[in-house]
């Protein structure tokens, strides 16, 4: 197997509620653009743990989006919240792979499990609470300590942010770890899936017809979407 594969894989996640939410269900996915076919084996872990030990995962010449076989399980689960509502709690989850019995590369992102939902009466509730959403635009890149003091002072704990952003991979994780949601405008410049990743993405939405629309339409999502003609003021 050509470890070239291993510079384009990522994975992103399935997510389900059971038990009334007192159980989530999680599913890993590997994403990878491939030349040849090829099969991975992959465990994954959460803070630590190995939930899902050798799984197989045979990937196809193209696109790839391979969920694992096995689920991996969280009881009682700490939820993501805005800092205004609750606590912005998260996970490490690595995707690690192997190689002759051994770990060969892996992959560690940090985590947040959270439920966003756009309500009919034009609310962004998240797990199942509607929390006072208050913008806030990121003009500048601040350090984490100064954008917590700041949110937290002013109760700022919403931003709105295109996909295109150079600097959005930062941006997103500093809103992960603060307690910020964030509505990002899709251009079809990012997989969604891969951006769902992050807790602090909370909404979706593009212009009608557009790549970014394009890139969502009939596809399934944790992550509710509208158009933008559609986005009130929140």
């Amino acid at each position: 197997m050509n470890d070239d594969i291993f510079k384009r894989i990522d994975f992103s996640l399935d997510i389900r509620r059971l038990n009334g939410g007192k159980l989530i269900e999680i599913t890993p996915c590997v994403e990878v653009d491939a030349e040849k076919p090829a099969t991975l084996i992959a465990s994954f872990q959460i803070d630590g743990m190995e939930l899902i030990e050798s799984a197989r995962v045979v990937i196809a010449p193209g696109h790839n989006r391979v969920p694992l076989r096995e689920k991996a399980r969280i009881g009682n689960p700490n939820l993501w919240n805005v800092h205004t509502a609750g606590r912005p709690s998260l996970y490490e989850m690595s995707l690690i792979f192997h190689k002759n019995g051994e770990a060969h590369h892996s992959i560690r992102k940090v985590v947040g499990i959270r439920f966003p939902e756009w309500t009919g009466g034009k609310k962004l509730r998240i797990n199942g609470a509607d929390p006072l959403l208050k913008l806030w635009d990121f003009d500048t890149v601040p350090a984490e300590s100064e954008l917590e003091k700041r949110c937290r002072a002013e109760g700022f704990n919403f931003t709105m942010l295109n996909d295109t952003h150079e600097a959005l991979e930062e941006i997103l994780t500093l809103c992960d770890r603060v307690g910020i949601a964030a509505a990002i405008e899709l251009s079809g410049a990012v997989s969604p899936s891969i951006l769902e990743l992050h807790p602090s993405v909370c909404l979706f939405h593009a212009g009608k017809e557009s790549p970014g629309h394009h890139v969502c339409r009939g596809a399934a999502s944790a992550i509710p979407f509208l158009l933008t003609e559609e986005l009130s003021v929140l």
